[in-house]
């Protein structure tokens, strides 16, 4: 029970609120680039949303409904997800939505290189399929896929800009940023949501490698909260942690969508908010 309350307090203490959409801030991102894109009158293009490693929809699907509550019909998601059962129960469920023209769903996983790879299925729909094999869990079952890039597959569809990236990918989170370095570099991305979690440890990855990505690039690395976002100054091993929760890239051209409140180390290496 101490280790449990321990670890809750801990979490809570620095941002690690859990993945419910609901209270981890997913919605709230969602809504203000939403909001943001709306607000541009006339629009500047066709809202785009990617959604990498859709699973079974609830992001693509909270997405489409803020869409629809704002009769914003100018919009185009593009959904990635490599695992066939899961791509199925994806597309029929998508497939019932008012906004299924909008639409384009790939059975393909995005990573750092195009190629073939092979995906872990733990189960039918399991939302930790990964392409890196979990050493807590087992399973025999795996599935060749196709991989392509965020550049590769923008430059064959000429997609120019891209305002809300989101990456879910257990573990291949990185990989899948390398991949999208050249949108990055040129400032092509508004806002990117990534997972980070003890999946990136058999991916051999770590945090510092999103803040080394983007050290001489004008974006930020923030967390979302409920209503506002934190973001980080710089690396600090305190947030080397493996705790699962989502993170951001945001352009600076995109930090004013936000309220953000900026985090910083104090002599005794806990993290202080304070207004931008």
């Amino acid at each position: 029970m101490a280790w449990r309350v321990g670890r809750k307090l801990y979490c809570a203490a620095r941002g690690d609120i859990g993945l419910d959409m609901r209270s981890d801030g997913e919605l709230m991102v969602q809504q203000q680039v939403l909001a943001a894109w709306a607000s541009v009158h006339p629009p500047a293009g066709g809202l785009v949303v990617f959604d990498v490693g859709s699973n079974v929809g609830d992001w693509s699907v909270a997405m489409l409904d803020l869409c629809e509550d704002r009769n914003l019909v100018d919009c185009r998601l593009y959904a990635f997800e490599p695992v066939s059962s899961t791509f199925s129960a994806y597309s029929s469920r998508i497939g019932e939505h008012r906004l299924k023209g909008t639409v384009t769903s790939e059975r393909m996983a995005m990573s750092v290189k195009e190629g073939r790879a092979k995906v872990t299925v733990l189960r039918d729909n399991a939302g930790t399929n990964s392409l890196h094999r979990i050493p807590t869990e087992q399973s025999d079952q795996v599935e060749e896929v196709t991989l392509t890039t965020i550049d590769s597959y923008c430059g064959k569809h000429g997609i120019a800009r891209i305002h809300l990236l989101k990456i879910d990918t257990e573990g291949h989170d990185m990989e899948v940023l390398r991949g999208a370095i050249g949108m990055i570099s040129s400032g092509n991305i508004g806002v990117i949501q990534f997972e980070y979690s003890h999946l990136w440890v058999a991916a051999r990855n770590f945090l510092k490698d999103v803040f080394d990505l983007v050290e001489e690039l004008p974006y930020y690395v923030g967390k979302p909260q409920t209503d506002h976002v934190i973001v980080y100054r710089a690396w600090h091993p305190e947030l080397e942690r493996f705790f699962a929760g989502n993170y951001l890239l945001i352009h600076e051209s995109s930090i004013p969508w936000f309220s953000v409140r900026h985090a910083r180390p104090d002599h005794s290496n806990v993290f202080v908010e304070c207004l931008l």
